[in-house]
């Protein structure tokens, strides 16, 4: 996976154990999960994703890639200019990520 350099120091990864990880936009305060740029999440949980693809490890466990079907930031956040930026951008990062054979 390929992040752009423009992101260098605004995004975080958040690992979620064996349920995959979520990697968000940084926030100047946090307001309650918003931010959410995209997850990678097992079969189990990719009913939430929109416009996932399929990534697989070498133990046959499917993951999927995608961003939330929801639009994960409220009007009123004073980062939400970037924060579309970034969700456009993301698209790009997830056509970045390899299968794992």
């Amino acid at each position: 996976m390929t992040f752009p350099a423009s992101w260098k120091g605004r995004y975080n990864i958040i690992p979620n154990g064996k349920e995959g990880m979520t990697v968000m936009m940084k926030l100047k305060q946090d307001r309650g999960g918003e931010g959410v740029l995209f997850h990678i999440l097992r079969e189990d949980y990719y009913h939430i994703l929109d416009g996932a693809r399929i990534i697989q490890n070498k133990n046959g466990v499917k993951y999927y890639a995608g961003s939330q079907t929801d639009f994960p930031m409220s009007g009123n956040n004073p980062q939400l200019q970037e924060y579309r930026v970034m969700l456009r951008e993301a698209y790009n990062v997830l056509n970045t990520i390899k299968p794992i054979n």
